[in-house]
């Protein structure tokens, strides 16, 4: 059986969550299992978060955030930082570089939400590091 399309593979995961709700054992469909969940815009679990502080970004948390998905059937995410200083969005970046060396089927990059958005829209995120999208501060060297 050759998964084609993401619909065979819906499929497939439709048909292993419903022999899950009658068995306690998970057949094995080598060399096909089951996907995991990704979670695409994670900011903390596991009882950390990861744009707190600059404390708070570093490859323990990451770390931390991994395992507490795992337990919820997540095997992957992307840790997200809010819109934030430059300082922390760099050292954000090199933290996800030293975890993805480390553990490179884990994460599957880093979520920066921001800096340029609508500051009408902006929800929770400070307002002082919202920035416009123009050429001359449009880049963050890393």
């Amino acid at each position: 059986m050759r998964l084609s399309s993401p619909m065979a593979l819906l499929n497939v995961f439709a048909h292993w969550l419903m022999y899950q709700r009658t068995s306690n054992s998970v057949p094995l469909m080598a060399p096909y299992s089951p996907p995991g969940f990704i979670d695409v815009q994670l900011n903390g679990c596991g009882g950390v978060q990861f744009n707190d502080t600059a404390e708070a970004v570093t490859v323990e948390t990451l770390e931390i955030m991994q395992k507490a998905n795992e337990k919820s059937g997540c095997t992957n995410f992307l840790p997200t930082l809010i819109t934030t200083c430059d300082d922390l969005m760099k050292q954000g970046v090199r933290v996800m570089r030293e975890y993805l060396a480390k553990h490179p089927n884990q994460a599957l990059g880093l979520h920066l939400e921001g800096p340029w958005l609508n500051i009408v829209k902006k929800g929770t995120h400070n307002p002082s590091f919202v920035r416009k999208p123009d050429a001359e501060t449009g880049a963050i060297p890393l």
